[in-house]
């Protein structure tokens, strides 16, 4: 342009810096913007708005708040697409309060508030945990008539279960159903999940016959959930039958189904089963992961059955499956519990061989067990190399000891 002696101005310098913020290049955009001054172009709301989008997109939240208060006291008047990226800005930055205030300002601007403005800010407080704040809000919203969506209702949803106010949710979620909202599969199972993790498994119950009633098919983590909830109560028939409806519904088990089994029956000294439904798990085609062979090695390590867990463990390696430092800290742990020393010291110092980052747990369990056993040199010996290898004592190390010399 400057070759041919095209003369520029505000729209086309600003829709070369928007070019720049699209390719993720910002500070291409702001030598333009510095071109522009020089030439005694005066960038516009659209320019400006245009280099605080580039800076939000690139996570720069905090470089766009600058920008857009310098723009503010500059007399520009922000339009809604400027207030909509900082408040979205705002609300990832998880600063959801500031967001509210800068929705106030916008509404004494002028500026009609819809659905994406109170989508954003309400999902920021709700991820922020100012959950009494979202609800005001979306009261505010529906006073002022303004549909809602299954985002916002997902938003309060998922909030509400984390906060454990289950019983406000209930009568949210009866609310819902008498406005004929419709919920997808995914806002059910968080539902359901909450509700089972609370014990609270009639309930969970009957979500899903909401569900089915609606039209929407339990899916694998539906009945992952409920599953996972009768293991909590240590109602392992009851589990079971879940597990079995599940597959006589056609909803083929994934390994997660499988590693709530075997960590329900071993939970519930059941090894037995817990064996059995790793043998289905292997038969079913699934794949037995790291979980997997953690959850059976503590359960047979806690029921003393070291022969059991060090097969299990060879077997996990010759299946390609690598064990880290967990699978190693609960062989250490029942070796000690057994009583068997010299295996569970040739297996600590052959860690250290191989090059393994021990962790300050991994010290724990040695030192405990030294102590346990009388062994108060080694025990010491073990305490004073620990920082020597980069694993700084806890307090749970410092309790050991002290309580090793009493």
């Amino acid at each position: 342009m400057e070759l041919s002696e095209v003369s520029h101005d505000v729209v086309s310098l600003s829709i070369l810096i928007n070019c720049f913020c699209l390719l993720g290049q910002v500070d291409f955009g702001f030598s333009i913007m510095g071109n522009m001054l020089k030439l005694g172009i005066q960038p516009d709301v659209v320019t400006l708005s245009t280099l605080i989008n580039g800076l939000c997109a690139r996570g720069k939240i905090a470089q766009a708040m600058n920008l857009f208060d310098e723009m503010v006291r500059k007399g520009y008047q922000p339009n809604l697409i400027t207030y909509i990226t900082i408040l979205n800005g705002l609300c990832k930055m998880g600063n959801s309060k500031k967001a509210v205030r800068l929705l106030r300002t916008m509404e004494e601007r002028g500026f009609r508030l819809d659905i994406v403005a109170y989508s954003m800010v309400i999902d920021g407080l709700c991820k922020d945990k100012l959950l009494t704040e979202a609800l005001e809000l979306f009261s505010e919203m529906k006073g002022k008539g303004i549909p809602l969506d299954i985002v916002i209702y997902s938003c309060l949803i998922h909030a509400m279960c984390a906060s454990g106010q289950l019983e406000k949710l209930l009568i949210f979620l009866n609310e819902m159903v008498t406005s004929n909202v419709a919920l997808g599969v995914v806002t059910y199972n968080i539902l359901v999940d909450a509700f089972c993790k609370e014990g609270m498994i009639s309930e969970a119950e009957d979500i899903v016959s909401t569900m089915i009633k609606q039209g929407i098919k339990p899916n694998v983590v539906t009945y992952g959930s409920l599953i996972g909830g009768h293991c909590l109560q240590r109602k392992m028939h009851e589990a079971r039958k879940v597990f079995e409806l599940m597959i006589n519904k056609g909803c083929a088990p994934n390994n997660i189904s499988y590693n709530i089994m075997i960590n329900g029956y071993c939970k519930t000294k059941r090894l037995c089963s817990a064996k059995e439904f790793f043998k289905k798990m292997c038969a079913s085609g699934q794949v037995s992961d790291l979980i997997t062979y953690s959850i059976l090695l503590d359960g047979l390590c806690k029921h003393g059955e070291i022969e059991g867990a060090m097969k299990l463990f060879k077997e996990m390696q010759y299946n390609g499956v690598e064990p880290d430092i967990v699978h190693y800290n609960i062989l250490i742990h029942g070796m000690i519990k057994a009583g068997q020393i010299k295996v569970r010291m040739e297996l600590f110092y052959w860690l250290s061989e191989k090059g393994l980052n021990l962790t300050v747990y991994t010290y724990n369990i040695m030192t405990n067990g030294f102590c346990k056993e009388g062994l108060l040199d080694e025990a010491c010996g073990l305490f004073k190399i620990m920082e020597d290898n980069n694993c700084l004592p806890d307090s749970l190390s410092y309790n050991v000891m002290i309580q090793g010399f009493l």
